[in-house]
């Protein structure tokens, strides 16, 4: 399979955006993953499911019947994200990925 990971941003010649969107709405394509920045706020998204993926390949799962403040599982799983520096933190990425 070609990979198709990460991707360049989309031309809005090709998606016929030019010269469409009105004065006071803007379209900005980004890349997959991308970054953007709103109203102050750095944001970092990509089109891969990776909670699903690290579910997949976790190790240890956490014992159910302990009901303290990190028993939710994707919060759990959500806190592996922030400090990777990586939009996909698997190696080697999961089959599909």
């Amino acid at each position: 399979a070609d990979p198709v990971f990460p991707q360049p941003p989309l031309d809005p010649d090709l998606l016929e955006l030019s010269g469409k969107a009105s004065n006071s709405v803007t379209i900005v394509n980004v890349p997959n993953p991308g970054t953007f920045t709103l109203n102050g706020v750095r944001i970092h998204a990509c089109t891969q499911d990776v909670l699903r993926h690290l579910s997949a390949a976790e190790a240890a799962r956490e014992d159910t019947a302990s009901k303290g403040p990190g028993s939710d599982r994707m919060s759990r799983l959500a806190s592996h994200l922030p400090g990777q520096r990586c939009a996909y933190p698997l190696f080697p990425p999961a089959p599909g990925a």
